[in-house]
């Protein structure tokens, strides 16, 4: 690297503080969202926990498999920052199309009981499911890249997931009690989109000025 080593990995690291936080605020609104067409809270904290779960898990699986063939790791980390952070940008409009696009088939088919609920599950995971597959993939994309041999492993692997857990628990606590009260829950996705696309940004220069690749 052309850059300080250690410089980078700790860089590195508040980014990933940055990507947990937004992550969980991220869920904190979803959950806040999809109670509108669940029509019950403890069903929108299921349906976001079984997308979210299943998107990290499907990232992890899909993406974090090709991460050994990357040549550009955190280039690459910085397209799945981007495009989460563009996904948040257009949440609140993509959303509004998945809530009509769910009412008017409500209305054409009437389902009851246990196909309704099955239905707004798929439209739960429908709303939230890409993004998550992303975030999987940041933990083994980001490993890839601070890691150069097995002796490395395990102490930056545990830096990385302590610090990303960390971000998440600030994300809870500003989202709930602080920021969704005061700006309302488009507003926070907002916040959200612009941590995610700040984190892509100095992934990107980094890869750059490291000589990644």
């Amino acid at each position: 690297m052309k850059l300080n080593s250690r410089g980078v990995f700790w860089a590195i690291l508040a980014s990933f503080f940055v990507s947990g936080l937004a992550g969980l605020l991220y869920q904190v609104v979803w959950t806040r969202y999809l109670a509108l067409f669940l029509g019950h809270t403890s069903y929108a904290v299921v349906a976001v926990l079984v997308a979210f779960m299943g998107g990290l898990a499907a990232g992890n699986a899909l993406l974090g498999s090709k991460v050994d063939a990357l040549r550009r790791p955190l280039f690459f980390y910085a397209c799945l920052e981007a495009g989460i952070g563009l996904y948040a940008v257009l949440f609140p409009v993509y959303f509004e199309g998945v809530h009509l696009l769910f009412l008017s088939l409500v209305r054409s088919i009437h389902p009851e009981g246990m196909s309704r609920l099955v239905l707004q599950f798929v439209f739960a995971g429908i709303t939230i499911l890409l993004p998550t597959v992303l975030m999987g993939a940041t933990l083994p994309v980001l490993t890839k890249f601070v890691t150069r041999s097995l002796s490395e492993l395990r102490g930056k692997v545990a830096a990385l997931y302590a610090i990303n857990s960390a971000g998440a628990v600030v994300g809870i606590i500003l989202a709930d009690w602080w920021w969704i009260p005061s700006l309302g829950l488009e507003s926070v996705v907002q916040v959200g989109a612009t941590m995610s696309l700040s984190i892509a940004l100095l992934a990107y220069v980094i890869s750059v000025k490291s000589g990644e690749g």
